[in-house]
């Protein structure tokens, strides 16, 4: 669908009917618990998120992840969209319900609560999703292909992705 012409709409329309996005606080949630999985088998790696250039691959339509590696104490997240995806009210109903995850960010990240709930208030003080992303060092690129980044070499110490390779063609 993404690329017949209104394809974009007639996938967020299905996704608000149909999909994740017609219980937005269960998908939050969800994703949330997803973010906490990948940070489990970052611990038992031995890496910590305080100070890592992050990027990830399938943004959507809230940008869940790069925000809990932000609070989670990353230097930066690099995230991108084959289809820009990324939806402002979306991202700002998610940022507010991040409130009630900020005890298990701070655990799972080795982060004071302090901290965490020191960088969540400054999310909350954006306005807008532009601000939002640059108030969490979150660069979001769509529509664009996270295997044709231009990055230089050692620019990124993490790469991560989640419910993302379903959607990729396998060639």
């Amino acid at each position: 669908l993404s690329i017949a012409p209104g394809g974009a709409w007639v996938i967020d329309c299905l996704q608000r009917m149909l999909g994740d996005l017609r219980d937005i606080d269960t998908a939050f949630d969800l994703k949330l618990a997803d973010w906490r999985l990948a940070m489990t088998y970052l611990d038992e790696a031995g890496i910590r998120t305080p100070g890592l250039r992050i990027l990830e691959v399938g943004t959507g339509w809230y940008a869940a992840l790069p925000l809990a590696f932000s609070l989670a104490g990353a230097e930066s997240v690099r995230t991108y969209d084959i289809s820009r995806h990324l939806n402002e009210r979306l991202t700002l109903l998610m940022t507010a319900r991040l409130e009630k995850h900020l005890p298990m960010i701070a655990q799972a990240s080795g982060r004071s609560p302090v901290e965490v709930e020191r960088d969540y208030a400054r999310l909350r003080g954006a306005r807008t999703l532009e601000a939002l992303l640059k108030s969490a060092r979150v660069v979001y690129a769509a529509p664009a292909d996270a295997a044709a980044t231009d990055l230089p070499a050692g620019s990124i110490d993490l790469a991560c992705s989640i419910s993302v390779l379903e959607h990729v063609l396998p060639a």
